[in-house]
């Protein structure tokens, strides 16, 4: 059997689409992407029904996890290091 993986990209090179193999049963995950005009994500959905936002500034990225209902911070482009925040916080951005 066959475990291919598919991805499709918008005009600018971003990620749009991905469908990847989960685990040897058989299922597939689908995940759409979108991103703003400075082509940075902003919003990340996959079938199962886990939603991620994303905000920015100058050093940080801000996520938030739909699914967990859980608020994090990061150096932009660094997710090793995350640290937790408010939803006040991120709504605040």
């Amino acid at each position: 059997m066959s475990r291919k993986k598919a991805y499709k990209y918008d005009n600018n090179g971003n990620l749009v689409y991905s469908m990847n193999p989960c685990g040897s049963c058989g299922y597939y995950n689908e995940t759409y992407y979108k991103y703003d005009d400075q082509n940075r994500e902003i919003h990340r959905k996959d079938k199962n029904g886990f939603e991620w936002w994303f905000k920015y500034s100058d050093i940080f990225t801000y996520q938030r996890c739909r699914h967990h209902e859980k608020y994090s911070r990061f150096k932009y482009r660094d997710e090793i290091e995350k640290m937790p925040i408010t939803k006040e916080e991120f709504e605040s951005i």
